[in-house]
């Protein structure tokens, strides 16, 4: 009895300061208990409902005869649903990574398959729009003109920006263990997820943990999530037991507002039309086929 008592109050400490990263392991020591109490702490523990866990502990230690400390009702919410909008957001942040990951690597093989053509054809253009121009001035002509100019301009400018990037070819197997690990990672080191203090190192390993997913790097990616098993924030700091009131509202609002304006991000990248055209392809490399295809037929009309 007195080895439960004291893995539940391991357990309700962690709540308090949110370490919830460490509960896994008191469920395993507890979780051979016949008790029906205890089961059903096991169940809303492994349900992450943390608020029905603190309630249950803390009726159980007090029927057991031990003291327990009180706390509000409205702050255990408001810490309850701050730990949901904190996953929350960590999941919608690696969503559109993930997002943004299939644009940016359409956009690598797009520039690589068709470039040749597709810029031949630009130039083609602002040149036969030029002579138009030069041999026939009028506002329409010469809007034309800047148009297909604008065109070549921007489509060679953004292929300087990109062209020298690459990425990991990948397998089926690579490609779900990249995902896999990389979710993980995000919701080990998720900025939000700390106090200011450590934001700044939490952001960093962020950064480079995003940046080698984009890169299919799963090599980097796996040994991010490897170090982070083992990183050891001062977890203490993350949230103080004693924090007001008002606090937890401020940082409820931000998290609020965080969550809101990842969803409108994501919702404007799932009604582009990028977005759509990239999602509707079942085989990139009869796309591709086909695309050039197209290109070179226009090619040849304008030569």
């Amino acid at each position: 009895m007195t080895e439960i008592i004291k893995r539940l109050q391991i357990i309700l400490q962690l709540i308090s300061i949110w370490d919830t990263d460490l509960i896994e392991t008191q469920i395993y020591k507890v979780d051979n208990s016949n008790d029906e109490e205890i089961k059903k702490i096991i169940s809303f523990l492994k349900k992450t409902n943390y608020l029905e866990v603190e309630k249950l502990i803390n009726n159980y230690l007090s029927k057991n005869g031990w003291i327990i400390l009180f706390e509000d009702n409205e702050i255990l919410n408001i810490k309850e649903e701050i730990l949901k909008l904190e996953t929350e957001i960590t999941n919608l942040e690696t969503s559109k990574i993930e997002m943004e990951k299939i644009i940016n690597n359409f956009e690598i093989r797009h520039n690589k398959e068709l470039w040749n053509i597709i810029i031949k054809i630009l130039k083609l253009r602002e040149d036969k729009y030029k002579k138009i121009n030069t041999e026939n001035q009028s506002d329409e002509n010469f809007n034309i003109y800047e148009e297909a100019k604008k065109d070549y301009e921007e489509y060679k400018w953004n292929y300087e920006k990109i062209k020298d990037e690459k990425t990991f070819i990948l397998n089926e197997d690579e490609k779900n263990k990249i995902k896999t690990n990389f979710r993980k990672a995000c919701h080990l080191c998720h900025p939000d997820k700390f106090k200011d203090e450590e934001k700044e190192s939490a952001q960093k390993i962020f950064i480079d943990l995003k940046n080698a997913y984009e890169d299919n790097d799963i090599k980097k990616v796996n040994e991010i999530y490897e170090s982070l098993l083992n990183w050891k924030l001062d977890k203490n700091n993350k949230q103080e037991n004693n924090i007001k009131k008002e606090e937890l509202i401020i940082k409820l609002n931000s998290l609020r507002d965080k969550k809101q304006e990842l969803l409108t991000e994501i919702i404007k990248i799932e009604i582009s039309d990028t977005y759509k055209e990239i999602i509707s392809i079942n085989d990139f490399d009869k796309y591709f086929e086909k695309q050039k295809k197209l290109l070179e037929k226009e090619l040849k009309k304008l030569k």
